[in-house]
């Protein structure tokens, strides 16, 4: 029965700020301690990139959402339009949110 159960349960590990592994390089070990002004930028890419999966999330979200007000919009012309023009400005956010990614990403490349 407990092997039965195990195959329905499944273990989940929530997203830490701190990287699974504890290494952002050889020089920055999160679990020894043994940190450098040097991790900064590299600590700051990592919680940049959890903040765009996070970001990523809540976009796939608001698409499904707009989507479905576009389609159960379809009834009047105005549920049609305001589900289009959500649509259209949750692809603009998410573009902006990645483009700004982009540069960020840069900048802290430039500086490590």
């Amino acid at each position: 029965m407990q092997h039965l159960l195990e195959l329905f349960v499944r273990t989940v590990h929530a997203q830490s700020l701190i990287p699974a592994s504890g290494q952002l390089s050889a020089s920055c070990n999160f679990t020894t301690g043994e940190l450098n002004f040097s991790c900064i930028p590299l600590y700051i890419a990592y919680l940049i990139q959890l903040l765009l999966a996070i970001a990523g999330g809540f976009f796939v979200f608001g698409i499904m959402m707009a989507g479905y007000k576009y389609i159960i919009g379809s009834v009047t012309q105005a549920g049609t339009e305001a589900g289009k023009k959500e649509i259209i400005g949750r692809i603009i956010g998410f573009a902006v949110i990645v483009f700004s990614y982009l540069i960020v990403d840069t900048i802290v490349r430039l500086l490590t």
